[in-house]
């Protein structure tokens, strides 16, 4: 919900919760909300999955964040007015899954070993 909100919500709005004050530094924010949201949904599937080592797993941890941070980009193109699709949030986003996805195999791994 609150991805959804900040990518889509009101340009002026969103500006105002950013309290990170550098350049580029929404890209950190994209980064860290999808390594959350990526993190939140490995803790949900572990409890129907036994083992963090089947592939249907690792394609919905992957693909479900990737796909959905694409959508919000299309949709903020789409629909705002005064927010714009970037690459770069799009590559933020899939750099903060990518990460959550490799700290939970490494964890995975060394908790089966």
């Amino acid at each position: 919900m609150l991805i959804t909100y900040g990518s889509l919500g009101s340009g002026d709005e969103v500006s105002k919760v950013n309290i990170l004050k550098f350049p580029n530094s929404d890209k950190v924010i994209h980064g860290l909300m999808y390594f959350l949201l990526t993190g939140s949904l490995i803790y949900l599937l572990m409890h129907h999955f036994t083992t963090f080592t089947h592939w249907k797993v690792y394609l919905v941890v992957l693909g479900s964040p990737i796909v959905y941070g694409l959508l919000m980009e299309m949709l903020q193109y789409i629909l705002t007015p005064d927010r714009q699709a970037e690459l770069l949030d799009f590559v933020a986003n899939i750099v903060g899954t990518t990460a959550a996805f490799l700290m939970a195999l490494g964890y995975y791994k060394l908790k089966d070993a």
